[in-house]
Order: C-alpha cells, then structure tokens, then sequence
C-alpha cells in the first residue's frame, strides 16, 4: 500500500506534517482491522516538502510514535513497523529497542563483506519489524543505519534462524548486505525510493528471485543482491550447497562486488 502526498492535501496544508502521519496510520489500522490484504503495505511515498517537514521533526533521525505505530522516515518513504508481539496501535516509544552492532557482531559480518561496511557504530539493530512482520533495513538521517529484524533476531542475531534463513546469522547477512547498498550509493534517496517499497512491502518471495550467476551484479535488484549473499553464505540456494563455497558459481559477486565495495 502506498499513499502519496496528494492523497491527504487536508492533512498537508491544514495540520501539518504530524497531522499527516496521524491520518496516514489511521487509515492503515482501519484497513488491517478490515482484515484486507493491502495492511500489508507499510510504506507511504512522499512528495518532497513532506519529506522535508517530517525529517525537521527528526522522525527521520530516530524512530518517532504516532498513532501506536513506530514511523521511520527517510529517502522520500515513511514506513509503518512495530516491535515484535506488540499489535499495530498498541507501540509505545518504551517497547522500542535499539544498539549498535558488537564487535563480535561486527567481526562476524567481516566473513562476508570484509571490511566494506560502516562502522559498527553506524549499524543499528533494533526489535521493530515491518506490519506484516518482515525485517526491513533504512538509513536514517543521523547517518546511522537501521536494520530491523524484530526482537528475536535483535536478542540473537548470530544465532537466529527462520523459514528461508536456514542458517544461523543468516537474516543479519542479508540485512547487512542492505546496508552494504546504503553505504556505497551516491544517492540514497534513490535506494530507499526503490527498496524500501519492495523490501516492507512484498509479501511473498518473487522479488527475491534471481537468475544464472554471470550478470552483471548492478542488473540485479535490491533484494535479489541481498538473497544472492544470503544464500551464499547460508548454502541455502540449492539442496547440498556449501555455506561459504568460494566454489560456489555466485562467489563472484562476493568476492568482485561484495568485498570490492563495488555496488
């Protein structure tokens, strides 16, 4: 679900940019209490001067409560997320969690990405967890980077697993591999434009299919280079792969983009 600027001019011009949000999480709550399919959505696009007003509300910087939901703002995109177990229009800013990555986090990460990713500082895990329970990664304005993988994954990243994630620190490889992209694009109003919507929004896994290694690694999508890593490192692509398998005919793209810092 996305709703543009254009959608709420009331919102905009009479009662500003909270006004906005406020009624923006309103309509969201009363479709997923419809139990439609489009609550799923938890990304708003935003025109430009609404960008602007929210992020001087420092929405953007941190992780703002409006309506019980947790909004984040950056790059154009507002999205919806809630701590895990906490129902949509029940989040208080008390249930968020936040913290940088550890060093023994971060020296985890260096297996794959080598020394390509922000400071550790920068990289902050926290408990939130799109609507439809999905972790989502989103820069913010302070310059950190928000990876959100919900509260078991924030407790014990290197040793969570679930569904598609077989192997343990597998969720955080591939939300990492986000903040790879965010780390090494010129522009990254342009990412979160084009990523954010996919990655809170899809609902299956389409969007994180990809085809025979061998193109070039900016024709793959956001989500499809981050199930690439992923699976790599995970050996979860095909049944017998090895985790890590520099044998593997995708290791190119760790070894010549990942590690490179080549997006």
């Amino acid at each position: 679900m996305r709703i543009s600027e254009s959608v709420y001019p009331k919102a905009v011009s009479g009662r500003g940019a909270i006004g906005f949000v406020q009624d923006a999480v309103k309509d969201v709550l009363e479709i997923a209490e419809k139990g439609a399919h489009e609550a799923a959505g938890t990304v708003i696009g935003l025109g430009d001067e609404m960008t602007k007003a929210l992020n001087s509300l420092e929405l953007g910087g941190s992780v703002g409560i409006v309506g019980g939901v947790a909004v984040l703002v950056s790059g154009g995109a507002m999205v919806l997320a809630v701590a895990s177990a906490v129902a949509a229009g029940k989040m208080t800013k008390a249930l968020v969690k936040q913290r940088p990555l550890t060093a023994e986090e971060a020296g985890f990460a260096a297996r794959v990405f080598g020394g390509t990713l922000p400071a550790k500082e920068r990289l902050i895990l926290t408990n939130l967890h799109s609507l439809h329970g999905r972790g989502f990664t989103m820069p913010s304005l302070s310059d950190d980077i928000f990876l959100n993988v919900g509260l078991e994954a924030f407790e014990h990243p290197l040793t969570y697993t679930h569904g598609s994630y077989i192997r343990p620190g597998q969720l955080l490889i591939h939300e990492l591999t986000h903040a790879w992209q965010i780390h090494h694009r010129t522009f990254v109003p342009a990412w979160v434009c084009s990523g954010i919507i996919t990655q809170a929004n899809n609902s299956g896994n389409s969007s994180y299919a990809y085809g025979a290694a061998g193109e070039p690694w900016n024709q793959f999508s956001i989500e499809q280079q981050g199930a690439i890593v992923d699976q790599w490192f995970g050996g979860s692509r095909i049944p017998g792969q090895k985790p890590e398998d520099p044998n593997d005919p995708y290791f190119r793209y760790i070894r010549d983009n990942i590690r490179a810092g080549r997006p």
